[in-house]
Formats: structure tokens, sequence, C-alpha cells
């Protein structure tokens, strides 16, 4: 087994930036999981559990074949069906040829079903009756069975970290309801945390409570981000005085965005730590910075200062977030930091939008505002401008009549990223009835195929009614 780092991915950005997208792929095919459990071959799986799921699928089948062993199939498999068209059965039938192994089981449970597994993980110290120094990590496979979903069949490490900086681990198969795994401790050492799946080699859900002492050791200790980084969020829940020395360390100690954003959203609302926070202004990645713009509540000067100059930042998010927080928290100079980004447009047009619907927000020219607002709605501009024009006019309040052709529009996209936000928004502004019978009105005045029907249906079926 290996761990599998996509080469141009890591090469560009380095090994955090491969895992941390990998995280993030996990979370989306677990996140999707919650709405059905329908397996990534099904056509109507979503392009949030696709995609994400079968990049993951890619990377387990690495680990699980060990990294030398994949390219060798891999390097089969392209030759194979060089510019041909292939599916699943394809990949799984050339690891069978160049390796002689069955595959089956791994399809099976990750491509042809749906689901992903939960486990639920406790480890004892324990002492045989022969003397014996061992550590047992107990797992139990916990998510609900049924004739789709069962158990599932992979290999997990383990790995025991000590006091002194050593560590033991071992790899094990686990495909039982439960399973207990032993490693042996001989020289009887003091064990500082335990990591079931170190790097988060498999997708899933895991819990396993931790306390303070071993969450700290973690995040100072683990070899890999993601190990820290579940260390961090686990420290959520301790008590900001008991925590605020191990955080400072780790804001100076980390590299990685992830790390420093997550440590800046747990001090956030700490005053006597605002000079620490702020010096990531003077970083060049724009990712600690809006952690800081979006968690902060208060008004200091220093804060306000610094947020005053990030409106001259590089980074048109943190332009953007910048001028929202100034806005909210000193509303009597919205008017002068609004004139400073007026025509800072951004990508996508983002911070353009967002002046406008804080000059609604704020009552400054309101309608004028809201006219361009309801422009960028329209169909002569890309989709993810109309859907950040959606979202602004969802938050600031705005609607007339021109807005109703644009939403309409959008609802019959054959483009389901544009079509859904737009509808998301019809359905907002119909919670008000001079707004749904004004859209009910348009609506019975078009002449729309069946199909069109069908789809507005779909999206919006309060049209339909009355």
């Amino acid at each position: 087994m290996a761990e599998f780092c996509s080469p141009l991915l890591c090469q560009l950005y380095g090994e955090d930036a491969y895992n941390w997208q990998r995280r993030g792929e996990q979370n989306s095919a677990i996140e999707a999981s919650k709405k059905d459990k329908n397996a990534i071959r099904f056509t109507g799986a979503g392009t949030a559990r696709v995609y994400p799921k079968g990049s993951n699928v890619i990377s387990m089948l690495s680990y699980v074949l060990g990294d030398e062993q994949w390219k060798r199939a891999l390097n089969h498999y392209l030759k194979t069906h060089t510019y041909a068209n292939v599916e699943t059965n394809d990949l799984q039938q050339a690891i069978q040829d160049k390796l002689g192994i069955d595959m089956s089981w791994f399809f099976d449970q990750w491509v042809l079903r749906g689901g992903e597994p939960d486990y639920t993980v406790k480890y004892d110290p324990v002492i045989t009756q022969e003397g014996n120094h061992l550590t047992r990590v107990d797992v139990a496979q916990t998510h609900q069975q049924d004739e789709v979903i069962g158990l599932f069949k992979m290999p997990f490490v383990v790995e025991v970290f000590y006091k002194d900086g050593t560590s033991d681990k071992t790899t094990t198969w686990i495909g039982e309801q439960f399973t207990s795994i032993t490693i042996p401790n001989p020289s009887k050492k003091a064990i500082a945390f335990v990591l079931f799946d170190p790097n988060s080699m498999v997708m899933k859900t895991v819990q396993f409570k931790k306390g303070y002492d071993e969450l700290v050791a973690q995040l100072q200790s683990a070899p890999h981000l993601l190990d820290r980084y579940d260390a961090l969020i686990a420290l959520k829940e301790i008590p900001l005085d008991k925590k605020r020395t191990v955080l400072l360390e780790t804001l100076k100690k980390e590299t990685f965005h992830a790390m420093k954003s997550e440590v800046i959203n747990q001090l956030a609302s700490d005053e006597t730590v605002l000079d620490n926070l702020l010096e990531v202004f003077k970083l060049s990645e724009p990712q600690p910075k809006l952690a800081f713009i979006k968690a902060y509540t208060g008004n200091n000067n220093k804060a306000i200062k610094q947020l005053q100059q990030a409106l001259q930042d590089s980074s048109y998010d943190v332009v953007g977030a910048a001028v929202e927080k100034l806005c909210k928290i000193d509303p009597s100079n919205a008017s002068v930091y609004l004139n400073q980004v007026g025509e800072v447009y951004g990508m996508n047009n983002a911070v353009n939008i967002k002046y406008h619907e804080l000059c609604v927000v704020n009552n400054i020219d309101a309608n004028q505002h809201a006219n361009v607002l309801i422009n960028y709605a329209g169909n002569t501009w890309e989709f993810r401008t109309r859907n950040n024009a959606f979202a602004a006019i969802k938050a600031s309040g705005v609607f007339n009549e021109s807005l109703i052709p644009h939403l309409f529009d959008a609802m019959l996209s054959t483009n389901g990223r544009l079509a859904a936000p737009a509808a998301d928004l019809a359905n907002f502004l119909c919670t008000n009835t001079v707004n749904l019978t004004a859209m009910q009105g348009y609506y019975k005045q078009q002449s729309y195929s069946t199909a069109q029907k069908e789809q507005l249906k779909k999206y919006m079926p309060i049209l339909l009614t009355n």
C-alpha cells in the first residue's frame, strides 16, 4: 500500500495542497450521501458526488494496490485503451490482467454500491496476564446496513505515538462489524495519541473521542496535515483560556493556509491576541486574511485600520470581504468604504456585485444599484456572474418585475449550476405573496413547450398553484 499524490498537483502546490483537496472531495461525497445513497455509477448520482468520490476511488485504488503496482496497472490500462471509449469494467479488467489481482470487491463497494462507512474507534493500554504491554484498538462499523450497503472491507493503518517521540504501527484489514487490533508495546512507553487511518486514506466518517492532552500532542506532532487539522477541529470544544497558547503556537508554526485559517476562526473573538491575528495580513495567500475578516466581530480601531488597508489587497476575494465587514462594523462610514471599491470588478464581477448589494443595503441610491443587480442577473452575462447577482439580490431584498424574465430564462437553462440557484432565489422571493402573484402572472402569459413546463414545474412547483 502507498499514499497516492497527483504528481502535477504535488509538484505545483505541494503534498499538503493535494491532501487538502482530497479531504474536500471526501467531504463533498459524504455530504451528498446524507441526501441519498446513490452509487457513483448511477446516472442520477450528481456532480457533487460523481467527480469528488470518483477522484477518491482512484486514490484508494493506489493506496490498496501500492504505488508501484498501481502505476503498472494504469500504464497497461492506458496503452490498451488508447483513443478508445472505456467504462469502469475496463479498469477493473486491466488490473486483473496486469497484476493478477481480483479487485471486484473494491469496485462493488465503492463504485457499484452507494454510501460510505462510519467507524467508531477507541483504544486502551493493556497489560496481559503474562505482563506484556500492548495497545488494543477497537473498531466498529456503525453505518446503517441494508440490501445495498453492507460492511466495508479495507486495509487500515493504526499508529500509536508515544510521548518519547517514537511510534509503532500496524496494517489490518477491517471487514467485520467489530475488529480488535493489538500493537505490542514491549518498552512500556507512555502513549501520547493514537491515529486510525493516518492521513485519511479511506473515505469515511469516524467517531474517535480523545482528551485534551491527546489532541494537543496530535496537533503538535502528527506527521500529516489532515491529522493535525482533525485535532485542531476537535479543540473547538475546549475553552479559549485553556487552548490559547497552543493555538498561537500553531498559528506561528503551521505554514498551510487551512491550519492558519482554523486557528483564526477559534481566536477571532479574543481581543487580547488581536495583534497576533493581524499578522496574517502580511501573508501573500488570501485564505487566512479571509478567515479573519469573516470571523472577526469586534470594532477595534487596529482591526478597522487593517481592514481599510485590505481594500487595496491583491485578492479580489479579500477586497470584497473587507468592504462588506467594514460596512457592517462601521456603518457610519459605509459610503467612504464603498467609494473605494466602486470601480473594482473582480472574477465574475463578484466585487462589483457586492458593491451594488451593499449600496442597496446601506440605502445609498438604492434604486439605481438595484437595477444594476437585476441587469447582472440577465442572460447577457455568463452563469457565474448571474449566480453572484442572484445571491446579492437575495441578500439585499431587491425585487421588481424586470427581474422575472431573467429568473425564468435561468431556470430553463440546461446548465443546472445556473438553473438551481435561480430557482432558489425565485422560490425565496415567492414567500412574498405580491412577488408570487407577479411571477404566476408572467408564467401564464408565456408560451412554453411541454418540456419547458416540466422543467419549471421541477424547479418551482409553486407556479402551478392557484
